[in-house]
């Protein structure tokens, strides 16, 4: 006798028969699911203009997540939409975060540079400042 726990899964399953079982521990459903949508998850992380790396981290969230999700994804559309909604969250959350490092260097190196125009002598710096300045440039000269 066989339960539904030993049935095999494959593409013809449908996606909320899929998430069912999986949801009690059904292994071969969890991973049909995931051939299915890891696709889904790469191709978003794609047009977010992630790298390799980035976009195996938000593939693993995701997927991570999904599995916690699933006795709440009910009906055959809801899983499709959790999977792309998280992912395109999940791409924003790193973008942003990226940015905030970035900005957060520019801020550091503008510090360094700043000190270490302040430890220069005095007629140094009234050079570089006018060299900054395109408009001063024939100053210098």
């Amino acid at each position: 006798m066989s339960t539904e726990s030993d049935q095999r899964h494959d593409q013809r399953t449908p996606t909320d028969v899929l998430v069912r079982s999986a949801a009690t521990g059904d292994e071969a459903a969890w991973q049909e699911l995931v051939l299915r949508y890891v696709a889904l998850v790469c191709a978003i992380c794609r047009r977010c203009h992630l790298c390799e790396a980035d976009t195996a981290h938000v593939t693993r969230v995701v997927l991570t997540r999904a599995l916690g999700h699933l006795s709440e994804l009910t009906g055959p559309g809801a899983l499709p939409a959790w999977v792309a909604a998280t992912t395109r969250r999940e791409c924003l959350h790193l973008v942003l975060r990226a940015a905030d490092e970035v900005e957060f260097a520019d801020a550091q190196n503008e510090e360094a540079v700043r000190a270490a125009l302040a430890r220069l002598p005095a007629h140094c710096r009234r050079m570089v400042g006018l060299a900054s300045h395109p408009t001063r440039v024939d100053r210098v000269a």
